[in-house]
């Protein structure tokens, strides 16, 4: 069967393009259907030559279009040997926080000579304690903040069950099953993998705050003076809570973790318990900033948000039943494994690679497309093939 030839330009129809003007393909793109791109080696020749031929024709993304299936004929495509890896990874790393979280903080909590630590806030409350009067709990201070941290914990526990609910028993309505599933793998689990308090410090980070206090400003235009004041006190003041907070609870776990650590290597009870609680601490550390969520959020803004780059309740709710529906189809297309391990291994790239398309890309859905539909076509005639043979 011979590959689809598509159309230059406007006349091809496959989703909303994104630029306008000629396909111009790229000096260096020398790829076809089925074929690995050329290897080229970037250097100046190449880069002046590419400035020579965009000078003329500034069509930098006429090669590049939106999915206009919503990407879900490519769902098939979401599998591989690393996924079941990365999937092991995912589920590993709950445990093994949860375990971190859960044993550190008992042993606080339970220990009648509970060591001292270094707090900000217990140090400032203690200095101005002139009388005396500070409440004997507030020096407790590994105990209390060991049990608001298993709390929060347990939180995260109650939403992934709460999830599996949805999933369960769904009610009349199909979505809820699906919203449980897209909810329960793509937010639930990795944040309760990472999660501690340490994470406060994600919404006083540049790589957030910036955007956010941008989004106020974008925002507030349209709704009046009164409220744009109001969201930005309560933006300024909920983000000093979150960053006082979260750098006290960062110190908190450094220290609880370091003694952890030491108590467990007096006690010769061998490597097991200092390796979870170095890793996980590891884990927590690097999961303050967000980077996967926060990359996800941009590219959701740059699909569904328009040329504002901020997301309207009804884009926002657009984008939950693309996801909802993303999920359905991983588990109508894959194996209930593979569905899983897809599930488990979502990442940004691979909602890139389903959002974007190029041409390229586009004869291979044209290309699948009509090898299903004959095989569709020789499935339903098979019995009429063995009605006529066995007639004769």
């Amino acid at each position: 069967m011979s590959t689809p030839v598509l159309e230059k330009g406007p006349a091809a129809d496959h989703g909303p393009t994104v630029g306008a003007g000629p396909t111009v393909k790229p000096l260096a793109s020398g790829s076809s259907v089925g074929t690995a791109p050329e290897e080229v080696e970037i250097d100046d020749e190449l880069l002046e030559r590419y400035w020579v031929q965009y000078q003329k024709d500034p069509d930098f993304f006429g090669q590049i279009s939106i999915a206009k299936d919503g990407g879900f004929s490519e769902v098939d495509e979401l599998v591989g040997g690393m996924r079941y890896f990365t999937a092991f990874i995912a589920v590993g790393f709950v445990f093994l926080n949860a375990y971190s979280i859960i044993s550190i903080n008992l042993a606080n909590i339970f220990n009648e000579n509970s060591p001292t630590i270094f707090l900000i806030t217990k140090e400032l409350l203690i200095a101005t304690d002139k009388a005396g009067s500070l409440p004997a709990w507030l020096r407790e201070d590994t105990a209390v903040l060991g049990t608001l941290e298993i709390a929060m914990y347990c939180v995260y526990v109650l939403r992934m069950f709460y999830n599996c609910y949805q999933i369960a028993c769904p009610g009349p309505k199909e979505i809820t099953r699906w919203i449980g599933v897209q909810e329960l793998f793509w937010s639930s689990m990795p944040e309760a993998a990472a999660i501690s308090g340490p994470k406060l410090l994600n919404y006083v980070t540049p790589a957030v705050v910036v955007p956010d206090l941008l989004n106020i400003f974008t925002v507030g235009k349209h709704h009046g003076i009164c409220s744009f004041v109001g969201n930005l006190i309560f933006f300024v003041v909920t983000r000093l809570l979150a960053g006082w907070i979260g750098f006290d609870a960062f110190l908190f776990k450094l220290q609880t973790t370091s003694i952890a650590i030491s108590n467990s290597l007096k006690a010769d009870e061998g490597i097991r318990d200092p390796l979870i609680y170095s890793f996980t601490f590891l884990n927590q550390t690097l999961g303050i900033v967000q980077l996967g969520w926060f990359v996800r959020k941009r590219i959701f803004a740059f699909i569904f948000a328009g040329e504002d780059g901020v997301l309207s309740p009804q884009e926002d709710a657009l984008k939950e039943v693309w996801e909802s529906m993303l999920a359905r189809r991983i588990w109508q297309d894959l194996p209930p494994i593979q569905a899983i391990v897809a599930y488990l291994s979502y990442s940004d790239f691979d909602f890139q690679k389903l959002a974007l398309e190029t041409e390229s890309k586009t004869a291979r859905k044209i290309t699948k497309k009509v090898s299903r539909e004959q095989s569709g076509a020789s499935l339903a005639s098979a019995p009429l093939v063995v009605e006529m043979a066995s007639k004769s």
